[in-house]
């Protein structure tokens, strides 16, 4: 089978004629040569996650044409001088291999992430800022007129389905604001109303045509995404 490999720098190569029944080593010793390195200087990252050495291929949910992306790691300095252990120059250098830590993996999926899927990840950001404050809004609005609590819930599943890219959340979100755009209409309607709560209430309006717009625009960029992308992206959320 065929299958891609990413780099960080965007740039995209193909390593051909991969045994779907082979180890990720294989696969990393394929890259190696193409990109004339030392294997264990190659990281492989598929759906999310770094593959392991002794992971089969296919039990990863690699399959023809798949999209994989690579990392090349660093060798450190080697230490100079009289106080240079053996296997420096002039011997051979070694590599130290360092753990990874979280913050690390986040770091790479971050740079290995595509234009849509980055777009996607920053417009989920943002829902996630306007879920909260219509949260705190609500809650404090509860404190004088108990029964908004049930609003609560909309808000919340807005900030859901935007931490973990589901539809459905985002759609009960844009429940909330459009019964929010029809509230502050109806009270602007009212007789007696003082201008300048018109006119807050019209800005209003307008943010929330904003918000609904955002929203949709997430909807429709989660939608074109592929499963491997949406699954890193839950991956990058769930790992800050």
């Amino acid at each position: 089978m065929k299958v891609k490999v990413r780099t960080v720098s965007g740039q995209t190569i193909e390593i051909d004629d991969v045994n779907p029944d082979g180890t990720v080593a294989d696969l990393k010793a394929s890259v190696a040569t193409h990109e004339s390195v030392t294997p264990d200087l190659v990281r492989l990252i598929f759906s999310g996650r770094e593959l392991g050495n002794d992971e089969l291929l296919s039990a990863a949910g690699l399959h023809n044409d798949s999209t994989i992306h690579m990392v090349i790691r660093q060798r450190p300095a080697a230490p100079t001088g009289p106080n240079a252990p053996p296997d420096s120059p002039g011997g051979s250098a070694s590599f130290v291999a360092v753990p990874v830590i979280d913050q690390t993996n986040v770091d790479i999926m971050l740079a290995t992430l595509s234009p849509q899927s980055y777009a996607t990840l920053q417009l989920a950001r943002s829902i996630k800022m306007f879920a909260v404050i219509d949260c705190i809004f609500l809650l404090l609005f509860a404190l004088t007129f108990p029964y908004f609590i049930i609003g609560v819930v909309l808000p919340i599943a807005g900030y859901i389905g935007a931490t973990y890219f589901r539809v459905s959340g985002l759609y009960l979100y844009d429940i909330y604001i459009i019964g929010n755009m029809v509230l502050r209409a109806y009270l602007n309607s009212i007789p007696g109303s003082s201008v300048w709560f018109i006119i807050l209430n019209s800005l209003g309006i307008v943010l929330e045509t904003f918000i609904l717009f955002l929203t949709q625009k997430l909807i429709f960029s989660i939608k074109s995404l592929s499963t491997e992308e949406v699954t890193q992206l839950r991956r990058i959320e769930q790992n800050r």
